[in-house]
């Protein structure tokens, strides 16, 4: 038989089980202010959608802003109404997030406001833009009607000064440099223009030959529309003929292709860099050669070359290179800049044929071989022992 307890004692909490339940209050009460401010952002963020429609079907029925006076925003004044047309303010703010973050989905975005012909055009303005090296001979053919157009009505007479232009352009384009190196004059000639076909990367006799074609062909259109006007026939159809018949070998044109596919690389750089390891750092300039590309990199302060070396498999990763085809070196002027070699192609895959001796003295300089770039390399050889070796 048990004795009974009295009933306040039976009711009565236990010592032990008063903090537990005041922890647990604590934690409710955390949860519930937690609740009551995600309902408050909620709560802002569907009267502004709902102010932002109204703006917005009534810019589409009036075609004009019109600012909603129930637009809740983070003022503390009550009323405040919104200076601006929401519905426009947003569509600039995600446009200005796509221009920062890209937009790799290609979304357009069409507000009622906005006319169909300015969309078009700009769609067309970033098409072109991005084609502008295949678009370079139709915009050379443009500025050539419209210099003629221009100068046909007042300076008729520039005809003649055009033609001299264009005969003494097109000599010197075509002279023949093998030719020429047979006289001391000549050679000092043959130095010169080499040295600027080079910078101007025209230093292959194939290439120096369909610059004086276009420009003898360009030079003697110019001249003639200039003389009796663009507009007189049969001079729009001929430039139309000879504009595509020579832009076929610009299009088609290897290293053309390859700076353009190196150019859409390099784009790439910022996030390439971000996810490898050398944020901050951007490309500053690249030249495109034969079996690859040369590119001089600006690193952030503080990062140094011996980061970027040790990054290099991440490097042919991020830029989806063969195994092996980076280096990086020092560029000797500053600690953070430093010159990122790529060989997209391997020189060795096939034999070089050897020319042949181009020079009748020990004194001239001797072309041996061609360089990682395709260039040719020449060396002194008086006064030099020298050996080279080859497979015959």
């Amino acid at each position: 038989m048990t004795s009974s307890q009295p009933d306040d004692q039976r009711h009565t909490p236990q010592p032990e089980t008063i903090p537990a339940e005041l922890a647990g209050n604590a934690q409710l009460l955390a949860e519930i202010d937690f609740l009551r401010e995600k309902l408050a952002a909620a709560r802002l963020r569907a009267a502004n959608l709902e102010a932002a429609i109204r703006a917005a079907l009534g810019a589409h029925a009036t075609a004009k802003a019109t600012p909603s006076p129930t637009c809740a925003t983070r003022s503390t004044t009550p009323g405040a109404r919104m200076t601006r047309d929401p519905y426009r303010r947003q569509v600039r703010r995600i446009r200005r997030s796509m221009r920062k973050n890209g937009n790799p989905c290609g979304v357009v975005i069409v507000g009622p406001g906005e006319p169909y012909g300015i969309i078009i055009l700009a769609a067309l303005g970033r098409w072109m833009f991005r084609h502008r090296s295949a678009l370079a001979p139709l915009w050379i053919a443009l500025a050539a009607f419209i210099a003629a157009a221009a100068a046909h009505p007042r300076h008729a007479d520039l005809w003649q000064l055009v033609t001299a232009v264009t005969a003494v352009t097109t000599t010197i384009l075509a002279l023949p440099l093998p030719a020429l190196r047979r006289r001391p004059v000549g050679r000092f000639i043959v130095r010169v223009l080499s040295q600027a076909w080079e910078r101007l990367g025209i230093d292959r006799g194939i290439e120096r030959g369909y610059a004086a074609t276009v420009i003898a062909t360009l030079g003697g259109w110019l001249a003639a529309a200039i003389a009796n006007g663009p507009a007189v026939k049969p001079l729009p159809m001929t430039a139309l003929i000879a504009t595509i018949i020579l832009a076929i070998p610009w299009w088609f044109h290897r290293r053309r292709r390859a700076k353009v596919r190196v150019e859409r690389k390099i784009a790439g750089w910022p996030d390439v860099a971000d996810n490898i390891g050398l944020p901050g750092s951007r490309v500053a300039s690249v030249v495109v050669d034969t079996w690859g590309w040369t590119a001089r990199v600006i690193l952030r302060k503080g990062t140094t070359v011996a980061h970027a070396i040790a990054r290099i498999p991440d490097i042919e990763s991020g830029l989806e290179l063969r195994p092996g085809s980076v280096r990086v070196f020092p560029d000797g002027k500053k600690a953070n800049r430093l010159v990122m070699r790529v060989v997209e192609a391997e020189p060795l895959a096939a034999p070089i044929p050897w020319p042949g001796p181009v020079t009748r003295s020990v004194t001239q300089l001797a072309e041996i071989g061609i360089s990682e770039g395709g260039r040719p390399v020449r060396v002194l050889l008086l006064r030099r022992n020298v050996l080279i070796g080859g497979i015959a």
